[in-house]
């Protein structure tokens, strides 16, 4: 299996480094705020984080002005090769997507932060999920009335801001960045007067999105966890959790449940990976034959 984000560049320059990195520059390749989430983070091993400035929307808005048309990670790749490029060796990315739970009825919010060593190609990403109640949508086709209130209050307005966008012939028109309940009624107001229909949507840009802010640090601490851990095979710091396995045994009749058995720590330099076992058996609550 390959390194994650792609194999590292040809006649590479060893492993990725260790920390401490003791005032190391890391380009960060953003213009919505994200590096002073980060950077307070990433200080904790030593990186001096610098704001790099890059057109991040070029590859993709929540708005949807510009389709994303990479995956996450490899969105992350271009923007912390950019960083580097402009620092010199270690660079930064960082990239959101929100999705509905597979099970559950809310949106998810899935933040990866990853830094490049452009000497080695390594990428080493951090990851973290978790529900996303602020991150809110609908679409009117007459004046909204009470309803557009209580939507504002579950996206959590105005800390939270808003956009209103609509799509016609020549694409998606976007308001954005609004903080005041007057200024959203009268951005759908003119779209609804235009003939168009009028999507009021929580502006999910990191500057403007205190909730998203609280996921992108938490995927920041996971990759600091990932860059203290270094690979047994090749020294390499950026060892994580990458895949699991399922089948933890039921404390009270030892039949396999759906519960994970068995998590993966994998090398994001070699693809060494290191098999950890669940050190205790599965409640009986999440047995089919205990709890049917």
């Amino acid at each position: 299996m390959s390194p994650a984000g792609g194999p590292p560049a040809a006649g590479g320059a060893g492993p990725f480094p260790r920390p401490p990195h003791h005032g190391a520059p890391v380009g960060f390749a953003t213009i919505h705020g994200k590096d002073l989430v980060v950077g307070a983070v990433l200080a904790g091993i030593g990186l001096r984080v610098v704001a790099v400035p890059f057109d991040t929307d070029s590859l993709g808005t929540f708005s949807g002005e510009v389709e994303r048309t990479a995956s996450p990670i490899e969105v992350v790749r271009t923007k912390a090769t950019a960083g580097a490029a402009a620092v010199g060796r270690l660079g930064l990315g960082s990239e959101g997507t929100f999705a509905p739970d597979p099970v559950l009825p809310l949106t998810l919010d899935t933040e990866i932060v990853g830094i490049l060593d452009a000497d080695s190609g390594v990428l080493v990403v951090g990851r973290a999920t978790a529900p996303a109640p602020w991150a809110v949508t609908a679409t009117f086709t007459d004046e909204p009335g009470d309803e557009l209130d209580r939507l504002l209050g579950r996206a959590g307005f105005p800390d939270q801001r808003m956009m209103v966008t609509s799509s016609g012939a020549d694409g998606v028109s976007a308001t954005k960045d609004l903080s005041d309940p007057d200024d959203v009624r009268r951005a759908v107001s003119e779209r609804l007067r235009s003939g168009v229909r009028a999507t009021v949507a929580s502006d999910l840009r990191a500057d403007r999105s205190p909730g998203r802010r609280r996921v992108v640090e938490s995927a920041a601490v996971d990759l600091v966890t990932r860059l203290s851990a270094v690979c047994g095979a090749c020294g390499s710091a950026g060892v994580g959790p990458e895949d699991v396995e399922r089948g933890l045994r039921c404390e009270w009749c030892d039949a396999p449940t759906d519960q994970v058995a068995v998590r993966i720590l994998r090398c994001p330099a070699c693809s060494a990976d290191r098999r950890v076992l669940v050190d205790h058996p599965a409640d009986p609550a999440h047995c089919s034959n205990c709890n049917p």
